[in-house]
Parts: C-alpha cells; structure tokens; sequence
C-alpha cells in the first residue's frame, strides 16, 4: 500500500519541495514508474520530503532520486536501485532494503538507517550537511 502526504519540509530557499506529479507517478506502480524513468532518463525525480512510510518501493529505479528529508521508515526498499540519490535526511528506519543498491547514493549524519545496516559497505556516501 502507497500512502503519500507530500510537501515541502525544508526551510532552505531553495528548496523547491517534491514534485506532486513524480509523486503521481511514483502511485502507479513499479511497471508504470520503472518504463516512465527508462523513457525519460534526463528527468530527475523530486521526493523531497515525501512521506511514503510503509510504503511498497520493491523493484523502483530511484536511481538519482532526490530523496532528502523523505520519511521512508517502514518501507519495503528490497531491490529498489537508489544507485546517486539523494537520502540526506531521510528516514529509512526499520525499511526492508533487501538487495537495494545504494552505490554512490549520498546521505548525512541526520540520514536515519535501519539498525545493524552499514551504508557505507552497501556503497552509499556520507557527505556534510
């Protein structure tokens, strides 16, 4: 089940908040999602600060997703690709990320992670804030 209540939630001005229609999209399902990135390479999706708790992420290219400040805590993530995203301050607690590929994907310190899972040796990068 896909449950979304998207918004802004940085106070950075430029800070352009999620895209409500990649958050559409993103509700159509993995076939739908996974042929729309295929299909559009250059476009970067934008879920910045969308809450998708417990939601059913398996198999999603969010590859170059900007996810920061997301709330995916709960989420099952196993075989999502987040290879380059965006995860700085998003909350990814208790998420199922199972087979999940985070090389090159960039989180920070307020990144929260699923206890015992080390992003580092799954190829994620921390950066600064």
């Amino acid at each position: 089940m896909l449950l979304f209540s998207c918004g802004p939630t940085s106070t950075d001005a430029t800070d352009a908040g999620v895209n409500m229609e990649h958050v559409a999209k993103l509700t159509e399902g993995v076939v739908s999602w996974n042929d729309w990135r295929s299909q559009n390479r250059d476009v970067v999706p934008n879920l910045r600060g969308a809450d998708l708790a417990q939601a059913n992420l398996e198999g999603y290219n969010l590859s170059r997703a900007i996810l920061s400040n997301a709330n995916l805590s709960i989420a099952n993530l196993s075989g999502a690709n987040f290879t380059n995203a965006n995860l700085r301050g998003a909350d990814l607690s208790m998420a199922n990320l199972s087979n999940a590929n985070f090389s090159g994907t960039r989180y920070d310190t307020r990144t929260k992670w699923p206890a015992r899972f080390d992003p580092i040796a799954a190829g994620a990068r921390l950066v600064s804030q």
